[in-house]
């Protein structure tokens, strides 16, 4: 009595695309040089084709931007339709006191001018710093104000976390 074949295709995952439905979508990480005064990139497409793809001077790509190449996505086996490759930018800036201070006049020389600010006088002004901040769970807990340090580790705080608070104990 013959029965049903039933054939069931798993897809694996690729280096460099994911598939979101007919798009690919891909990560590439590019020089703020090339964020500013364009570039060309060379894809090798998933059935081996070179893909030169270029971007002009003068239209900066910010970190975190998609651009789109019409038409070098996936096949559409049943409208024979072609999605999209979708790029997501990385601009990698120069690293930290990498540029010299010549370098650094030069730069303000040619981009546009910093905006002005005006600074307020007074005791109340408190001039500071920034130092380097990478986001972690505790970070993000905190923003949501689910930390609990102003409650716990007082004499009079239960295991709660509630100051004052008696609870009932399992018998």
């Amino acid at each position: 009595d013959p029965g049903d074949v039933i054939i069931v295709l798993q897809q694996e995952p690729h280096a460099l695309f994911e598939r979101s439905g007919d798009n690919l979508i891909m990560k590439h990480k590019i020089k703020l040089i090339e964020s500013l005064c364009g570039f060309q990139i060379v894809v090798t497409h998933l059935d081996g084709r070179k893909i030169v793809i270029q971007h002009p001077p003068n239209d900066p790509i910010a970190p975190d931007t998609y651009r789109c190449v019409k038409g070098q996505g996936m096949i559409n086996m049943r409208t024979q339709d072609t999605g999209d490759l979708i790029i997501q930018f990385d601009v990698e800036f120069p690293s930290e006191k990498s540029l010299t201070e010549v370098q650094l006049k030069q730069l303000e020389s040619i981009l546009p001018k910093r905006p002005h600010v005006d600074i307020p006088q007074g005791e109340h002004v408190e001039e500071v710093s920034m130092i380097d901040f990478h986001t972690t769970k505790s970070a993000h807990d905190s923003k949501h104000g689910q930390r609990r340090e102003a409650y716990d580790g007082g004499d009079s705080d239960d295991e709660s976390g509630h100051p004052g608070v008696q609870t009932c104990r399992s018998q």
